[in-house]
């Protein structure tokens, strides 16, 4: 397979499970160096012993908390060409909770730019 991202630094949100685990493997197959995010540590940990090489680190991190995403990206800023940020599972949430995730997400996008 090409190295598309040789060199190449990503930060993933939600990098534990399903589509965040499933970019962090195909990035890693591409190249690049990752830095998993999710707030399950326990989930994070077995997802970067599962990748291995290429993992730069994984950070528990609820994105949701403006504070644990500051401390996230303390740790990636500098180092990342790329940050993927995926809404995880809005649809389910009850409409206060849908709006403080959504605040958020666009609050820490801001943020993040």
């Amino acid at each position: 397979m090409a190295n598309k991202l040789e060199g190449k630094t990503a930060g993933i949100t939600g990098g534990a499970n399903g589509i965040g685990l499933a970019t962090a493997k195909r990035f890693v197959s591409e190249g690049a160096y990752v830095f998993m995010i999710d707030r399950n540590k326990k989930d994070l940990d077995k997802a970067v012993s599962e990748i291995g090489n290429n993992v730069s680190r994984g950070i528990q991190c609820d994105v949701s908390n403006l504070e644990d995403l500051d401390r996230a990206f303390d740790v990636v800023k500098g180092e990342k060409d790329l940050l993927i940020y995926y809404m995880q599972m809005l649809a389910l949430c009850n409409l206060p909770n849908w709006e403080k995730s959504l605040k958020n997400i666009l609050t820490n996008y801001l943020i993040l730019m």
